[in-house]
């Protein structure tokens, strides 16, 4: 997906110097004083929210929600 969006470089494309990651539970840059998420920040985490994997209260992860992310990775 990161070579499929730009981000990293692949056979032949070349990816970006850097990237911001943003997760599900953040809505805005306030600690950085810019106050909410740009269209494009928003659109970013759209998609990347797909890729997060949340832990229950005992610290574990949806196995098969894993399984998928890592099989669509190659």
């Amino acid at each position: 997906m990161l070579v499929k969006k730009g981000i990293v470089t692949g056979t032949n494309l070349k990816g970006k110097t850097a990237f911001r990651v943003f997760p599900p539970w953040s809505e805005s840059r306030a600690l950085n004083g810019s106050g909410v998420f740009s269209n494009a920040a928003k659109s970013t985490q759209r998609w990347q929210c797909d890729y997060f994997l949340q832990q229950d209260q005992y610290k574990l992860i949806d196995l098969s929600k894993l399984n998928k992310i890592l099989a669509n990775a190659v």
